[in-house]
C-alpha cells in the first residue's frame, strides 16, 4: 500500500479508547464489587432494622400499659410505618396482634411455627433469620416477651420482607450501575477533552510537519517559519520543542549551503561557512570547506598554469622551427649514413660467409682427429691385451720350469736309487739319466723362451707407452681441435649476427629516415599547433579570471 493513501490511527484516539476501555473494567469491577458489598450490608442493616424493631416493640410491651387492641395495632402500624417492618405479638404462641395482612385481613389467632415456638419459648432465645410465613419470604427477628415474675409468656415479631429488600437492592444496583456509567461518560468525556488537547492536536501538528519535512518542505522557497506553536513541560512539548529546533537548523544549513553554491555558481569562491555544524552535520562543513579549499586550489592551479602553457606554447613553436630546419639537416645525414651502412653489410656478409665456410672445414678435421684418436685407444687396448697374454705366458714358462727342477730332482733321486741297486738298477739309472737331460733341456728352453717374453713384454710396455704418449697427444689435439671449431664458430655465429645486426642498423636507419621526415613534418604542425595552443592559453586565462579565489 502507498504510504500517502495508508490510513492513520491518532495516537490520542489509541490512548482514548484504552483509557475508557480500562475505566469500563475498572467501573464494572468496582460495581460489582459494590453491589456485593452493599447487597451484604443491605442484609445486615435489615437484620439490624429486625432486631431493633423486636427491641423497640418489647420495650414499648414493657413500659407502655396498654390494654385496648386498637391502640396495640396503631402502634404496630406506627412501627410499621416508620421502620418499615411488618410486627406481630405473640401471647404464648398465638399470632395476638400482627400488622401482617392477607386478603385484606389481619392474620391473628394462628400459631407460631413448632421449631420457633422450641428456639423462642422453650429455650428462651432470639432468633435472626430467613423464613417463609404465608407463602411470602422473610427476614425476620423472634424476641421472647415475659411478665413479671420473669416467665416467658409470649414473643415479638419484626420482619422485612424479602421482596421488598430485593426491591430495594435492586434499585440501588440499578442506581448505582446508572451512576458508574454516567461517571463512566463524563470521565470518558473529559479525558478525551484532556487528550484531544494535550496529545492528539499537538501530535497532529507534530506528525503534519514531519510529514511536510519528509517531503522535502521547510518553507524556504515561500518564506514561511514551520512551527508547532504548541508549549507544555511534558515529553510532547519537548518533542514539539526540539522539531522547531530542528526545522531552524536545517533551515540555516540548507540556507547557508544554497547560498555557497550559488555564490560558486557565479565564480565566486570566497564565501566562508558561519552557521555552528554539530553532530553528524559537522560532515557537511567538513565537505563543504574541502570544496571551496579544492576549487580554490584547483583554480589558482589552472591561472598558473594556463600562464605557463602560454609561454610555453611560444617557445614551443620557437622550438619547432628549430626543429623543422634540424630535421631536414637529419634527414640528408642519414641517407649518407644508409650508403655507407650498405658498403659495410656487403663486407660483414662475406666475412660471415667465410667464417662459416672455415667452420665447416674445421668441424670435418676435428672428426677425423676424434676418429685417428678411437683407433689409438683400440689399438692400446689391444696392446694391453698383449701384455696380458705375456704375462700369462710367462706363469706357464715359470710352472715348465718348477716342472723341470722337480723332474731333475726326481731323475737325481732315481739315479742315487738306482746305483744302490746295483746291477738291478742300471736300466733304471740309464732312464734317470736320460729323464735329467730332458730335464735340464726342458729347463734351458723355459729360460731362453722367459727372456724372448720378457723382452716381448718389455718391447710391449714401452710400445704402450708410447701409444699412451700419442694417446695423450692425439687427446690435446682433439681438445684443441674442438676449441678451434667451437672458436672457429663462434667467429661465424658473430659474423652472422653482426650481420643481421648490420642488417637491423640498415632497416632502422631507414626507419629513422622516415622518422626524421615525419618529424620535420610534425614540427611545422606543432609550430602551428602551439600558436593555436597559445590563443587557448589566453582564452583559458580569461574564463579562469572570472572566479574570485581566497588569497
Amino acid at each position: 500500500m502507498n504510504k500517502k493513501n495508508k490510513r492513520v490511527r491518532h495516537l490520542g484516539r489509541k490512548v482514548n479508547n484504552l483509557v475508557m476501555l480500562l475505566m469500563l473494567v475498572s467501573m464494572t469491577l468496582m460495581v460489582i464489587l459494590c453491589i456485593y458489598m452493599f447487597n451484604h450490608q443491605t442484609m445486615r442493616m435489615l437484620e439490624n432494622r429486625c432486631v431493633n424493631g423486636t427491641n423497640m416493640l418489647s420495650y414499648m410491651l414493657q413500659h407502655y400499659d396498654v390494654d385496648d387492641a386498637d391502640a396495640i395495632n396503631q402502634i404496630l402500624d406506627d412501627l410499621k410505618e416508620e421502620m418499615r417492618c411488618e410486627f406481630t405479638i405473640f401471647e404464648g404462641n398465638t399470632r395476638a396482634y400482627t400488622t401482617v395482612e392477607q386478603d385484606g385481613k389481619r392474620i391473628i389467632g394462628t400459631p407460631l411455627a413448632d421449631d420457633i415456638a422450641e428456639i423462642v419459648l422453650e429455650q428462651g432465645k432470639s432468633y435472626i433469620g430467613e423464613l417463609n410465613l404465608f407463602d411470602t419470604d422473610y427476614l425476620c427477628s423472634y424476641v421472647p416477651t415475659k411478665d413479671e415474675a420473669g416467665n416467658i409468656n409470649g414473643l415479638v415479631f419484626a420482619g422485612v420482607s424479602m421482596e421488598a429488600a430485593s426491591e430495594e437492592i435492586d434499585l440501588t444496583i440499578k442506581l448505582s450501575c446508572a451512576a458508574g456509567v454516567t461517571l463512566v461518560l463524563i470521565s470518558a468525556f473529559l479525558m478525551s477533552l484532556f487528550i484531544r488537547s494535550a496529545v492528539s492536536k499537538p501530535l497532529s501538528k507534530i506528525t503534519t510537519l514531519a510529514q511536510t519535512i519528509s517531503n522535502g518542505d521547510l518553507g524556504l522557497e515561500r518564506g514561511e517559519n514551520l512551527t508547532v506553536d504548541f508549549h507544555s513541560n511534558d515529553e510532547i512539548g519537548v518533542l514539539a520543542e526540539a522539531f522547531e529546533n530542528t526545522i531552524l537548523r536545517l533551515r540555516n544549513y540548507i540556507g547557508e549551503i544554497s547560498s555557497i553554491l550559488e555564490e560558486i555558481s557565479k565564480g565566486n569562491l570566497t564565501s566562508t561557512i558561519n552557521q555552528d555544524y554539530v553532530g553528524d552535520f559537522t560532515s557537511i562543513k567538513k565537505s563543504l570547506e574541502d570544496i571551496l579549499t579544492k576549487l580554490n586550489g584547483t583554480m589558482s592551479q589552472i591561472a598558473e598554469s594556463s600562464s605557463y602553457v602560454s609561454n610555453g606554447s611560444s617557445q614551443m613553436s620557437i622550438g619547432a622551427q628549430a626543429l623543422s630546419q634540424g630535421a631536414v639537416q637529419q634527414s640528408s645525414a642519414v641517407e649518407e649514413l644508409d650508403g655507407s651502412m650498405q658498403n659495410i653489410s656487403h663486407h660483414v656478409g662475406e666475412t660471415a660467409e667465410n667464417a662459416q665456410e672455415a667452420s665447416h672445414k674445421v668441424e670435418l678435421l676435428r672428426d677425423q682427429i676424434s676418429e685417428s684418436n678411437q683407433k689409438m685407444q683400440e689399438m692400446i687396448q689391444a696392446m694391453q691385451e698383449i701384455s696380458d697374454s705375456s704375462n700369462e705366458i710367462s706363469k706357464i714358462i715359470k710352472t715348465i720350469e718348477d716342472i723341470a727342477l722337480q723332474t731333475n730332482i726326481l731323475a737325481l733321486n732315481s739315479a742315487v736309487e738306482a746305483s744302490r741297486a746295483g746291477e738291478a738298477g742300471k736300466g733304471f739309472a740309464v732312464v734317470a739319466k736320460e729323464v735329467r737331460e730332458l730335464a735340464g733341456k726342458s729347463s734351458e728352453a723355459s729360460k731362453s723362451t722367459t727372456e724372448l717374453i720378457q723382452r716381448s713384454i718389455t718391447a710391449v710396455e714401452y710400445g704402450s707407452k708410447i701409444a699412451n704418449q700419442t694417446a695423450s697427444q692425439l687427446v690435446s689435439v682433439v681438445t684443441n681441435a674442438n676449441e678451434i671449431a667451437e672458436t672457429t664458430n663462434q667467429i661465424a655465429n658473430a659474423a652472422k649476427i653482426q650481420a643481421n645486426s648490420v642488417s637491423q642498423i640498415q632497416e632502422r636507419i631507414g626507419q629513422i629516415s622516415n622518422v626524421v621526415q615525419t618529424n620535420s613534418a610534425t614540427a611545422e604542425e606543432s609550430a602551428a599547433t602551439s600558436e593555436q595552443l597559445s590563443e587557448q592559453a589566453n582564452l583559458l586565462k580569461s574564463l579562469i579570471d572570472v572566479f574570485h579565489l581566497s588569497k
